[in-house]
């Protein structure tokens, strides 16, 4: 009888181990279940998102002629702020014609809410009189969206566990070595935050860039135009009087000193030859 016991508590151990094995094994795999479930969980959130939770990036280029660039800006500007938007960023292109400054082009950014972009379009085109041109396109930020909320989420509990153990540190070492892994996981929280920020703001405001070009018209005939086109060929004439000048001067100066190296001995050795020629004839009449 004895002799049995150590039997039975050797085979207490070993039933005691298994039972210890098994629930290790299992401890192990559900962390790995888990994280395969998750992007199964975040494919199928993408595919059932209700239209009104898809992240959608709208944008519109358009190019208008204007009666008035800087009127039309100002207008622009009010329908703008009327929707709920506002102007990003304005660039203005000004002449001068006939002494006076006049803006001849406008840049605009425009940023309104996703939901007013065809009523602030519509209302924008009204403005035109011109040539128009117009551009809109979409992107689906979505996948990208419900991903990074997944990620962000496995992030934050590995941030947890980290904490978790950072508690249980016993060693100057071991602190160090898991503070610098939660400073990687905040980095990268961080990192994809912002980019989800960046993709929920730029869903929910749309941006319009806006080309305003005032409009010319074909025939333009007044008497200022008259008197600066008088003065512009006065201006012309005088001009083309002084560089005839400058150009004889020039001539002159540059043809002088070929005269005088060239041209005196070619003169002064005709008038030998022709002297000598009268003597020659001389000469001969007198024989």
């Amino acid at each position: 009888m004895a002799n049995r016991f150590p039997s039975i508590s050797k085979a207490c151990t070993v039933l005691a181990l298994a039972l210890l094995g098994l629930y290790g094994c299992k401890t192990d795999e559900a962390p790995a279940s888990g994280a395969a479930a998750m992007p199964a969980a975040s494919a199928k959130t993408s595919q059932d998102a209700a239209p009104s939770a898809r992240k959608v990036i709208r944008r519109a280029e358009l190019s208008l002629q204007v009666a008035s660039a800087a009127s039309a800006q100002t207008e622009v500007t009010r329908i703008a702020e009327r929707h709920g938007g506002y102007v990003a960023s304005a660039t203005r292109d000004v002449t001068a014609e006939s002494a006076e400054r006049s803006t001849s082009g406008v840049t605009l950014t425009l940023r309104v809410p996703a939901e007013k972009l065809s009523a602030v379009l519509e209302q924008v085109k009204r403005l035109g009189i011109g040539a128009e041109t117009e551009r809109i396109s979409s992107e689906d930020a979505t996948d990208e969206y419900v991903d990074l909320e997944a990620r962000i989420e496995n992030q934050r509990r590995l941030e947890t566990q980290f904490l978790e153990i950072l508690k249980t540190a016993h060693t100057v070492t071991d602190a160090l070595n898991v503070q610098r892994e939660l400073a990687s996981v905040r980095t990268d929280i961080d990192r994809m935050e912002g980019r989800r920020r960046f993709i929920a703001k730029e869903a929910a405001l749309s941006t319009i860039e806006l080309r305003l070009s005032t409009a010319r018209p074909l025939v333009r005939a007044s008497l200022s135009d008259f008197t600066t086109a008088a003065r512009g060929a006065y201006s012309d004439s005088i001009n083309v009087g002084a560089g005839l000048i400058a150009f004889g001067i020039r001539f002159v100066g540059i043809s002088l000193p070929i005269l005088v190296v060239f041209g005196l001995p070619l003169m002064l050795g005709a008038i030998a030859f022709r002297r000598h020629q009268r003597r020659r004839a001389a000469a001969l009449l007198s024989s």
